[in-house]
């Protein structure tokens, strides 16, 4: 659930924390001087750079520069959101998170919904120990080469055969009954006067979030039935286009995430654990999502997706190509593994070994190899209409990775296979905006967003009403800034003033116009209706950075000097903003 938390309640709640604590259960901490310090947990070294002061409540690493409190550490390193982390926190804390009435009975109504998916969880595992027909189920367990303890770690159950193991369950009270109504683990009949049980004999396979809460539940039959696999409906406690299967027990085998494997069932994850290799997931019978690909970058920078080898596999790779091309910044890693048409991650592994596979992963195909090997396999590339489709084909395509650098580098391949000149492919539209003024060509510098604020502006003067203070943002490092700050000024002080009087006014304090007709020729493609969705887009693009730099001084100050108690609390109310910010974003 996503609400308002009050900025008292955070100040109060960094003011309890021990970010010491905090961190240090994460991350083995020695003390060295007024610091503690360790091997940086947000990338590989092997001399300690990160440092956690306990008298100023925030981390910093001179490597990569990660800094925080303790809420920004949980949101990083455990890929929590926001208001994920401040629950985490607050209730270590035993501090309940002030709510109005509709939150909290929304609050309320989640927890008690978390509190039967947990005793509807130990139930089926009760069963699964003592019910007289988990024999069968513990038999194709054991065939399938699953121990005792994996199917502990992951909390395996039984639903009985019958039809009300739980909706006649004398151990649940008749609000409990309710609620499992709620979440469709039992279900009314036609009549509405009796319900049956959704699952019925079969193994039952928990699904937990990343902060360990059971969500919901996969079943599988041991028999021929149809169908194979049964999932729990979506809640207001699981949307099973947001979770991936097996993250929490990722965490608890290994805290860091250097490599992530993603497969598409449930027991292709546990099988691959009983062989000792325990960073998998897989996603919950649905097609990857753009949120799964969010996630998995949250907690690693380097993916591997791994999926059946028949045609509905391979299908589900090349989604997984295209949701991750747009998430691909420069220094993130995505590899496709493909497996032979009978093969999936199950079989493969008990055929040829733990070492053997973990040779397969490594030999994984990169995305760069990947989305040339898929687009060039129906052509013939000695023919100049092949490889003039080819480049229509994959330009778009590659024109949507973020990752400066690697995307010039695949334009680069895909000229030197179609021998068209990389100028001729390079979209003059794509955005590689830099805040480095110096790294900012000429040609490219009206793609700041401080410009396109400016264009809009121009455009729709009454977006002006939109920007409450500019004072914030005047004189950050973007290109226009000061463009912009200044029309902002004009026009709130006249509306309708001439596009000429504002250039007057702006050549009398001597500020570059920057060929105003020129920047506006840049919205010309944005539809009316979107132009202000676009303006609040790029206004927050100068606010985050503005925010961005001010936290930068004041963490650069501190580890100098003491900071005195005003600056403190700005630096507190600027990381609950950018945390803020993220969260939005997220």
């Amino acid at each position: 659930m996503v609400y308002r938390v009050p900025d008292s309640f955070i100040e109060d709640l960094l003011t309890r924390l021990d970010i010491v604590d905090i961190v240090g259960r994460q991350v083995p901490l020695r003390k060295s001087g007024a610091n503690y310090v360790a091997c940086c947990p947000f990338h590989s070294e092997k001399t300690p750079s990160f440092a956690v002061n306990a008298q100023k409540q925030f981390y910093y690493c001179f490597g990569c520069h990660a800094h925080g409190d303790g809420i920004q550490f949980l949101i990083e390193f455990q890929g929590l959101s926001f208001i994920e982390a401040v629950e985490t926190l607050s209730a270590e804390l035993g501090i309940p998170i002030p709510l109005d009435a509709n939150q909290r009975t929304e609050v309320e109504k989640e927890s008690r919904l978390l509190q039967l998916t947990k005793l509807v969880a130990s139930f089926y595992q009760q069963q699964l120990r003592e019910h007289s027909a988990a024999q069968h189920a513990i038999t194709y367990l054991k065939a399938r080469g699953i121990s005792g303890k994996i199917a502990k770690t992951y909390g395996l159950g039984f639903a009985p055969p019958g039809w009300h193991s739980l909706s006649k369950n004398e151990n649940f009270t008749d609000e409990q009954i309710e609620d499992l109504k709620t979440l469709s683990l039992i279900i009314p009949d036609q009549s509405g006067n009796h319900c049956y049980d959704k699952f019925r004999n079969r193994i039952m396979f928990p699904i937990y979030d990343k902060r360990g809460r059971i969500l919901g539940f996969g079943g599988r039959v041991f028999t021929q039935e149809e169908p194979k696999y049964l999932n729990s409906a979506e809640s207001m406690i699981f949307n099973k286009g947001q979770e991936l299967y097996g993250l929490y027990q990722v965490r608890a085998f290994n805290k860091t995430y250097e490599t992530l494997i993603v497969v598409e069932g449930y027991l292709d994850v546990i099988t691959l654990s009983q062989f000792g290799i325990h960073n998998v997931v897989a996603t919950l019978g649905t097609a990857l999502t753009e949120a799964h690909v969010d996630t998995l970058f949250k907690v690693t920078s380097d993916i591997v997706f791994c999926f059946d080898g028949d045609k509905a596999g391979q299908e589900a790779l090349k989604r997984a190509l295209h949701l991750s091309l747009e998430k691909i910044l420069d220094g993130r890693r995505v590899r496709f593994m493909c497996l032979a048409n009978t093969e999936d991650p199950d079989s493969l592994i008990r055929k040829i070994g733990t070492q053997r596979f973990l040779k397969k992963i490594d030999e994984s195909i990169p995305l760069g190899e990947y989305i040339f090997k898929i687009a060039m396999e129906p052509l013939q590339l000695h023919h100049a209409e092949d490889r003039v489709k080819l480049a229509t084909v994959l330009k778009p395509l590659l024109m949507k990775i973020p990752g400066n650098m690697f995307r010039q580098m695949l334009l680069e391949k895909l000229a030197s296979i179609t021998g068209i000149a990389p100028e001729q492919l390079i979209d003059k539209r794509k955005s590689n905006f830099s805040y480095n003024k110096k790294q900012v060509p000429a040609t490219r510098a009206l793609v700041s967003p401080a410009y396109k604020a400016t264009a809009l502006l121009l455009h729709r003067r009454s977006l002006v009403h939109l920007v409450h203070d500019s004072k914030e943002i005047q004189g950050i490092d973007i290109p226009g800034i000061n463009l912009f700050c200044e029309i902002v000024n004009i026009l709130q002080q006249n509306l309708h003033i001439s596009q000429e009087a504002i250039v007057e006014q702006l050549k009398a304090k001597a500020i570059e116009a920057m060929e105003i007709d020129k920047m506006q020729a840049t919205i010309k493609l944005i539809p009316e209706e979107g132009m202000e969705q676009e303006f609040i887009g790029n206004l927050n693009l100068l606010f985050r950075r503005a925010s961005e730099l001010l936290t930068d001084n004041l963490l650069k100050k501190a580890q100098e000097e003491n900071l005195s108690p005003s600056e403190k609390i700005e630096l507190k109310a600027l990381l609950q903003k950018l945390q803020t910010m993220q969260s939005a974003v997220a």
